[in-house]
């Protein structure tokens, strides 16, 4: 006994090296689990989403990579294709035809991207994308891509998840401040300040999950103002803001 469990002692310690992983994902400067789900988020009107996403050999030897994609679901009259290593593939193709060599150590940031049309379709679409060593189809890492176009593809836990406080202060006089917290890798958020008229006077960007944003209101005119987040074109927090000197 003491002989049958040395022996596999010893083949698990030549064999593991084979099946360690040497890629490393990332989306948006943050480092991903193995198979993790990213959202990528836009307005109907947007008429291509990208996702761009990250790897890095965490190896000491260089890896050839590769790309597989695989429809976990896909809405019926969209789009997508992958770019990566610099050439751009038709929509269809499973696995990148070449590699792209990843020295130890190497993050390598803009070699690799999927696009994503919805043609004027609301929706998600799941697409999985494995990342893997040519030399070794097991030493692979894997990320699947929920591209969202409008809100009717936010699910009720995915809109749950947006928080934005009251303006403070609120009357304002010279400046109002909101904080804000986001789902995790979300993007095309905005919160904006509309006139009575509905027109936008004020914009920001909300490029973090969790901040606060401030607007100068000393060049606004005394009066009523509302105040919205949107995402995917779809409001998920609102409200009114006074401006009284």
């Amino acid at each position: 006994m003491k002989k049958i469990l040395l022996l596999i002692s010893v083949f698990g310690l030549l064999i593991s090296p084979a099946f360690s992983q040497s890629l490393e994902l990332y989306h948006q400067g943050q480092l991903l689990t193995n198979g993790q789900d990213v959202v990528v988020l836009e307005n109907p009107t947007v008429q291509l989403i990208t996702a761009h996403i990250g790897f890095k050999n965490i190896s000491s030897a260089s890896v050839p990579v590769k790309v597989r994609m695989h429809e976990v679901s896909v809405m019926g009259g969209t789009t997508h294709y992958f770019c990566f290593g610099g050439a751009c593939y038709p929509p269809g193709t499973v696995e990148s035809p070449g590699s792209y060599s990843t020295a130890a150590g190497q993050l390598v940031e803009d070699q690799f991207y999927a696009d994503y049309m919805p043609n004027g379709v609301q929706g998600t679409s799941r697409i999985k994308y494995t990342l893997f060593n040519e030399n070794n189809v097991n030493d692979s890492v894997c990320v699947v891509v929920n591209f969202i176009s409008g809100y009717l593809g936010m699910n009720d836990n995915l809109m749950a998840d947006f928080r934005l406080s009251r303006p403070y202060p609120n009357p304002s006089s010279s400046a109002t401040s909101f904080d804000y917290s986001i789902p995790s890798l979300v993007s095309g958020a905005k919160l904006e300040i509309h006139n009575l008229l509905g027109s936008v006077v004020m914009q920001a960007i909300l490029d973090q999950n969790q901040g606060k944003v401030t607007f100068s209101t000393s060049d606004l005119q005394e009066g009523m103002y509302f105040y919205t987040l949107t995402a995917g074109g779809k409001s998920v927090a609102s409200g009114k803001l006074v401006i009284r000197r």
